[in-house]
């Protein structure tokens, strides 16, 4: 299949110039996909207008942590040392495809060396065997307001991804929720999660650093409130359908003007 869609774009792309006559903008949702497209030979404009995800302002307000007692075998490994509550909120959340380039195995990997961490998956796929253990409760496909509900419940989002992401909604999602997000630095993954920001980017395949990342994350409420505001503040006023809009019809209104 991949090999027929290669042809066919070689064909109409580099023999027939169909998308040079017929194209007058490339509209792509992340830098890093107008990059490749150029990459790849395209000549012609590349416009980037990110995705958009709803914002609704009742939901802007984070939960105050609850009050506990840092456990004590944590502070003994290593884990947080001060006296700052943890956060009781939710998991840690991996929604999506069960496949393995993103990155499901280092995901449960990073669930076995943190057992006392309770870990979430949304998804399905050949890779759903490998979830089944005791602290990694396994959803399958839920509807999708169950699963921006999961999100918003959720500690921190994971996205370990091991393949080129473009701009994943998932993230945006969490964004407008509020939720930090642990993601590899990759793709399109970086314009999206700003690290020691609104989340947290570490290297892909990487399963030590993922889950040295996510236990501190995890047992950090402040930190994690403060991602998580920001993550809304940016979601709200880059990522909102307004702007998605706004940034839309200008390009179309540009390109009629030009053609009229």
């Amino acid at each position: 299949a991949s090999a027929a869609v290669a042809l066919e774009m070689y064909v109409h792309h580099v023999i027939l110039n169909v998308y040079g006559k017929h194209l007058a903008a490339v509209i792509a949702p992340s830098e890093f996909l107008a990059g490749k497209l150029r990459e790849w030979g395209w000549k012609g404009r590349v416009e980037v207008v990110p995705n958009f995800v709803p914002i609704d302002d009742r939901s802007r307000v984070l939960p105050p942590p609850t009050p506990t007692v840092l456990d004590s075998d944590l502070r003994a490994a290593g884990g947080p040392r001060s006296a700052s509550p943890v956060r009781d909120r939710g998991s840690v959340l991996f929604v999506g495809r069960l496949q393995e380039e993103k990155g499901i195995e280092d995901f449960v990997e990073a669930a076995r060396r943190l057992p006392k961490i309770p870990f979430e998956v949304i998804g399905d796929g050949p890779m759903a065997v490998k979830c089944q253990m005791s602290n990694v409760k396994c959803h399958g496909v839920l509807p999708p307001e169950e699963t921006r509900a999961a999100i918003a419940s959720a500690a921190v989002l994971v996205v370990p991804s091991r393949w080129y992401e473009n701009a994943p909604y998932v993230v945006l999602e969490a964004m407008a929720a509020g939720v930090p997000v642990i993601a590899s630095r990759m793709g399109g993954l970086p314009e999206l999660v700003r690290d020691g920001e609104t989340g947290m980017l570490v290297p892909p395949r990487d399963v030590e650093t993922l889950a040295k990342t996510i236990e501190a994350l995890y047992h950090d409420g402040p930190t994690q409130r403060r991602f998580g505001a920001r993550a809304q503040e940016i979601a709200a006023e880059q990522y909102g359908p307004e702007r998605h809009y706004e940034r839309l019809t200008a390009i179309y209104d540009e390109l009629r003007s030009a053609v009229a």
